[in-house]
């Protein structure tokens, strides 16, 4: 009896198609929002309001205020790249596969205390690696446009690793 396919001739030929002009960076827009603290501790709390796609925006690269008053301080970090890599793509189709996918914004603290990005990504397993050393990680939503493009992105480059069966000693060996 023949193996069914799994995918058919079509498909595979617009799935690499879609590989080959797929861009692997987008540029995109961050949000970032200092609120007043309820906490005795500090005075402040910073939070990432939202990220959203550069296409189609006038902003250019740089940072704006958006607000600044007493109790709130809104900053726009513009042009910020967002790359994706084919070796994280594993990392990618988890977040894609989680109940609310996020986008992780990796900050450092100026000299006036406020967190600045310097890395925006996809993967859970690279914002958790920054998140080891001494960098802030900020999470938010995924926007339409770049989950779409994510999600394209994934299905043109991933391939799951197949499982092999550990081979199992046996105890009488082990005994001797």
């Amino acid at each position: 009896m023949k193996q069914k396919q799994p995918y058919d001739i079509a498909a595979n030929i617009e799935v690499e198609e879609l590989a080959r002009t797929l861009s692997d960076k987008v540029d995109v827009n961050i949000i970032m929002a200092r609120y007043e603290s309820v906490s005795a501790w500090q005075d402040y709390t910073w939070e990432l309001v939202g990220v959203t796609s550069s296409a189609g925006h006038a902003c250019s690269e740089g940072t704006v205020t958006l607000v600044h008053q007493l109790t709130l301080k809104q900053i726009l970090y513009a042009g910020m790249p967002l790359r994706l890599h084919r070796d994280e793509c594993e990392s990618y189709y988890h977040n894609l596969k989680a109940p609310a996918p996020l986008c992780f914004v990796l900050t450092r603290r100026d000299d006036d205390d406020v967190p600045v990005p310097f890395l925006i990504t996809l993967s859970v397993d690279e914002a958790h690696a920054y998140l080891e050393g001494d960098d802030e990680v900020y999470s938010g939503a995924i926007p339409a446009e770049i989950h779409q493009w994510l999600n394209a992105y994934v299905v043109a480059n991933y391939v799951p690793a197949t499982r092999q069966k550990r081979k199992q000693n046996s105890w009488k060996d082990t005994a001797k």
